[in-house]
C-alpha cells in the first residue's frame, strides 16, 4: 500500500490530492508547517521516512514581494531526494508548471523558479541511486482561484489532472518510471 506525503494539501490541486488519498500526510501552513521556515522543513523530513510517495506541491511564495520563498520547492525536492537516496522504491512527484516554457515579456520570478525546479527534476530523474522522480507540468488547472486569475484561458480539468497523478502512481507500482508529463490545455 502506498503511503503518501504531500505539501500544500489544503487548497487547489493539493486539496484534491489529499481528498483522493485521505491516508496522505499533509504539510502546509494550516497545520503549522510554514515551508518558508527551514526548521519546519526539517520537521517534515523527520515524518516522511515511512512514506513511499512524496508529492512536492506547495509553492509558498506566489507574490512578487515574497521572492525569498521562490527556491523553497526546489530546496524541498533536493532535501527529500537526498534523504531517500538509499531507500528502496520511493517516488517523488513534483508539481511543476509549463509556465517556465518560453520567454516572458515581463519580470516573472515564478516562471524562473519553476524552470529551475523543472531542470532539477530532469537531472534527478536520470540518476539511478535514489528515488524515482516525476515532474508533472500542467497548464492552468480548472480551479476557482485560477479561474479568477485567468478567466479566459484554457484549463486542464481537475479530474484529468487527478487521473494523470494516478497514472504516474500506477506506473510506479508496476515498476515503470514516468519522468515527465506536460499537459497543455
Amino acid at each position: 500500500m502506498n503511503k503518501i506525503a504531500l505539501t500544500g494539501h489544503t487548497s487547489g490541486i493539493g486539496l484534491a490530492i489529499h481528498t483522493q488519498y485521505p491516508q496522505s500526510i499533509g504539510f502546509s501552513r494550516s497545520n503549522n508547517y510554514d515551508l518558508l521556515n527551514s526548521a519546519n522543513i526539517t520537521k517534515m523530513l523527520e515524518q516522511i521516512d515511512d512514506c513511499n510517495i512524496f508529492i512536492n506541491n506547495a509553492f509558498p511564495a506566489l507574490a512578487a514581494d515574497k521572492v525569498e520563498g521562490m527556491s523553497t520547492q526546489l530546496d524541498i525536492l533536493y532535501k527529500v531526494y537526498q534523504q531517500w537516496q538509499t531507500a528502496e522504491r520511493k517516488l517523488i512527484i513534483n508539481m511543476g508548471s509549463n509556465t517556465s516554457d518560453g520567454i516572458k515579456k515581463h519580470v516573472w520570478p515564478y516562471a524562473a523558479a519553476k524552470a529551475a525546479t523543472d531542470k532539477a527534476c530532469e537531472q534527478l530523474s536520470y540518476l539511478t541511486d535514489g528515488p524515482a522522480v516525476c515532474n508533472l507540468r500542467f497548464g492552468y488547472i480548472d480551479l476557482p482561484h485560477i479561474n479568477k486569475m485567468v478567466p479566459n484561458e484554457k484549463k486542464v480539468t481537475l479530474p484529468n489532472a487527478m487521473a494523470t497523478i494516478q497514472y504516474v502512481i500506477d506506473m510506479f507500482k508496476a515498476g515503470n518510471l514516468v519522468r515527465e508529463i506536460t499537459i497543455i490545455p
